[in-house]
């Protein structure tokens, strides 16, 4: 998915619910990646659950709405619901 496919970019949650229109998943299924408060908003708009891996650009913005804030992607074990 990219958000060159939307009308909408930036914390617009359209390209997470084109991405679960097309996959034919609820938003409760889902888990959005980001390392930005601009993609944790737009993912969680959209019902995602969201892990938060910040950036050096990233690190002292507010992450709190966050499913899982961590250092690095192999520290995130897939929740099992």
């Amino acid at each position: 998915m990219s958000k060159a496919w939307c009308r909408r970019s930036g914390a617009a949650p359209e390209v997470f619910q084109l991405a679960l229109q097309r996959l034919g998943l609820p938003p409760k299924d889902a888990i959005a990646f980001g390392d930005s408060r601009n993609a944790l908003l737009s993912a969680r708009a959209a019902g995602w659950r969201v892990v938060v891996t910040p950036s050096i650009y990233t690190a002292t913005d507010d992450f709190t709405v966050a499913d899982w804030l961590l250092a690095d992607l192999p520290s995130f074990d897939v929740p099992k619901d």
